[in-house]
């Protein structure tokens, strides 16, 4: 047999339950939220994958470019030596010109300058 309830042990109970809904509701909006943070992380860690990956392939092209380039370094001892043979090649071809009495001593010498 069943005793009935007071009134004011109903209310505790119903009080109870309430507190006990409003807990779980409350924990269940932080779960929510836990779970909604870690897809975010996992879409961001994705992303940084990706990310790096393609870096990595930057770096890869990059290294290329730097194994096949010509530095400034390269092209100055280059010019300098081509300056030095037309230099050696204007001198031999205006002699020449001069001996076969093409140009004369004064035009050997005036465009010797120019060169």
């Amino acid at each position: 047999m069943f005793l009935p309830m007071s009134n004011e042990t109903s209310r505790k109970l119903a009080g109870q339950n309430n507190e006990q809904n409003d807990m779980n509701e409350i924990l269940l909006t932080i779960k929510e939220f836990a779970d909604n943070v870690y897809q975010r992380f996992d879409d961001i860690d994705r992303r940084f994958v990706e990310v790096d990956q393609r870096f990595d392939a930057l770096d890869g092209r990059v290294t290329h470019i730097e194994m096949s380039m010509v530095t400034k370094d390269y092209l100055d001892d280059k010019l300098a030596d081509f300056r030095s043979e037309s230099r050696r090649f204007n001198y031999q071809l205006l002699s020449t010109l001069e001996s076969k009495k093409v140009i004369s001593q004064t035009e050997r010498k005036t465009l010797h300058k120019l060169a």
